[in-house]
């Protein structure tokens, strides 16, 4: 009984709790970019994006030096991850940057296709979660900017876009069925709370 107890509060709270969190914290920083560049004007933005890119840091280091089965690893790699891509689009925001065109997307088509390769062969969760969670990120916003780059081709991007949408829809449910019913230890299930995050940012064009 106490087996099924434990095993459930992981599922809510590694799984779920997960999920939650990824979305909180994105959602946190952008109402919290709005309000301070609405009342502070672009000083109080850009100190804002910079003190996010502190706690990026340091949350990644911070991460880093833990051993790796504390359980707070994977929290830290999140946390960095959603704070670094924020500062990003915040940045790319201040300076007009042109941080998205056709050649920068195919240089981070690389160096994600460099992380799925060498995945299983990096030791720290943080490092795990942080490449998860920014690669991630990025996917998902370029999927969104594709809409505009891909203007030509109209009649099948729209296909494509409804297609993705459809399946992050269907994400949603998979991941959360995942964690309920296949999810078999605490990391399994935080990236698929990851998963789920992600799947609904992308239904829900969050990005």
């Amino acid at each position: 009984m106490n087996g099924f107890i434990t095993e459930s509060v992981s599922k809510l709270s590694d799984g779920f709790g997960t999920a939650l969190y990824l979305l909180g914290l994105v959602f946190s920083t952008r109402f919290l970019n709005r309000v301070i560049e609405k009342y502070f004007g672009y000083t109080g933005f850009f100190i804002f994006t910079l003190l996010l890119l502190v706690l990026a840091i340091f949350s990644l280091g911070r991460g880093i030096s833990k051993d790796q089965d504390d359980p707070n690893s994977a929290g830290y790699g999140i946390t960095s991850g959603v704070l670094l891509w924020q500062v990003l689009i915040f940045f790319s925001l201040i300076g007009n940057l042109r941080i998205f065109s056709i050649p920068v997307m195919i240089l981070w088509a690389i160096a994600g296709l460099i992380t799925l390769m060498s995945w299983r062969k990096i030791s720290s969760k943080t490092i795990r979660f942080f490449l998860l969670v920014f690669l991630m990120m990025w996917g998902g916003f370029i999927f969104i900017e594709g809409n505009n780059l891909a203007f030509n081709w109209q009649p099948i991007w729209n296909l494509v876009f409804f297609s993705g949408r459809l399946a992050a829809l269907a994400g949603t449910l998979v991941f959360s069925w995942w964690i309920v019913f296949k999810s078999v230890n605490s990391e399994n299930r935080k990236i698929a709370g990851v998963l789920l995050g992600f799947s609904a940012m992308l239904a829900g064009l969050w990005f």
